[in-house]
C-alpha cells in the first residue's frame, strides 16, 4: 500500500518544446505565407497552388517515393475560385526535388475535360464510394505494378458506423481523360462496424463529380469571359461618348461664335464695298472666309453624326434621326 501511495504521489510528466527543436521551412500550399502575411510580410510559396491549379488548402496528407518521385496524398481540399467547389476531395501531387534545403515545389496531377476549359485537379476518388469530408487516403505502397492506396471512407463523424477502408490502384502512366479514371477500386480490407463484414454489400455513391467540377470550370470561365466582354463595352461607351461630347462642344462653338463672326465681317465688307470704301478682291475674301468658316461647321455636324452612331452602337440605341 505504501508503495502504491508513494507511485500516485509522483508529479505527472511534463511536455516541455526544446527551443529551436523544429523550425519552420515554408509553406507549400497556397500562394502566400499566411504567417508571414499576419506579421506584415508578403512571402510567395514555391509551389503557386492557387494560381496554378487553383488549390488555396488541404487537409494533411502523407508522401512517399516513387520511380525517383516524391508523391504527396493530400485530404479534403478547397479552392480559391469562389463559384468552384471540390466537395472536399483528396489530390495528388508530385515532386522531383531530392534538395531539402531548396524550396519545394508541387505539381499536382490534372486533367483537361473534353469541353477544352481548364485543367482540373486529379483526385483520389474511385469509383463505387463516397470521398467526401474525412475520407481520406492515408497509407500507400509502391510496386512494379502501381501505386495502392488505403482509402477511409464511410465517415460521417460517429465512430460507431460504418467506416471501412478500400484499397485502391493509382497509376500515373495511365492518367485519364476524366478525374474518375486514374482510381481503381479493389476490396475493402477493413471496417470499424463489426456488425458489418468486409465481404458485405458497402452502399455506393455517385456524385458525379467530374461532370460537377467540369461544370464549375465551365461556368467560371463563362463568368470570367462575360466579365471581359462587360469591360470591354464598358470602354467603348466610355469612349464614344466622350467623342460625342467633344464634337458637341465644337458644334457649339461654331453656333455660338465663328459662325456669327464671319456672317457679321462679310455684312460689313459687303456695306464698305456698296459705299466704294472696299474693293472687290476685299469682298471675294470675306466671301471665301465665310465659305470656309460654313464648311468646317458642316464638317463638324457630319463628325458629330458619326460618333452619335459609334454612341448608339455601343450603348445598342438608336437617337439619330436625318
Amino acid at each position: 500500500m505504501a508503495a502504491s501511495a508513494a507511485a500516485v504521489a509522483q508529479p505527472a510528466p511534463v511536455l516541455t518544446w526544446v527551443t529551436n527543436s523544429t523550425i519552420k521551412l515554408e509553406q507549400i500550399i497556397g500562394d502566400w505565407d499566411w504567417e508571414a502575411l499576419a506579421h506584415g510580410s508578403n512571402v510567395l510559396t514555391a509551389s503557386q497552388t492557387e494560381a496554378r491549379f487553383q488549390i488555396l488548402a488541404n487537409g494533411e496528407g502523407c508522401s512517399f517515393e516513387d520511380k525517383g518521385k516524391l508523391i504527396f496524398l493530400f485530404g479534403d481540399t478547397v479552392s480559391g475560385v469562389s463559384n468552384v467547389e471540390y466537395e472536399a476531395a483528396d489530390p495528388l501531387a508530385w515532386s522531383t526535388n531530392g534538395d531539402g534545403e531548396s524550396p519545394l515545389v508541387l505539381n499536382f496531377y490534372t486533367y483537361v475535360p473534353a469541353n477544352g476549359s481548364q485543367f482540373i485537379p486529379i483526385f483520389a476518388q474511385p469509383s463505387g464510394f463516397d470521398m467526401g469530408g474525412n475520407d481520406v487516403p492515408n497509407a500507400r505502397i509502391s510496386l512494379s505494378t502501381g501505386i495502392f492506396l488505403v482509402c477511409n471512407t464511410g465517415s460521417d463523424g460517429q465512430l460507431t458506423q460504418g467506416d471501412f477502408a478500400d484499397v485502391v490502384t493509382f497509376k500515373e502512366t495511365s492518367l485519364p481523360p476524366s478525374s474518375s479514371g486514374s482510381s481503381h477500386t479493389n476490396r475493402v480490407i477493413s471496417v470499424l462496424n463489426s456488425n458489418l463484414p468486409p465481404d458485405s454489400a458497402r452502399p455506393l455513391w455517385n456524385r458525379n463529380r467530374a461532370e460537377i467540377q467540369t461544370a464549375q470550370f465551365t461556368t467560371a470561365q463563362a463568368e470570367k469571359t462575360l466579365h471581359s466582354v462587360e469591360l470591354k463595352a464598358e470602354v467603348q461607351v466610355r469612349q464614344a461618348f466622350t467623342a460625342h461630347q467633344l464634337r458637341q462642344a465644337r458644334v457649339k462653338q461654331f453656333q455660338n461664335e465663328l459662325l456669327k463672326g464671319a456672317d457679321e465681317v462679310l455684312a460689313a465688307m459687303r456695306f464698305s464695298y456698296e459705299r466704294g470704301n472696299s474693293t472687290l478682291d476685299d469682298l471675294l475674301l470675306a466671301q471665301s472666309a465665310d465659305n470656309d468658316v460654313h464648311q468646317a461647321y458642316n464638317a463638324a455636324l457630319a463628325e458629330d453624326a458619326k460618333v452619335l452612331i459609334e454612341l448608339d452602337r455601343a450603348t445598342g440605341q438608336w437617337n439619330v434621326w436625318f
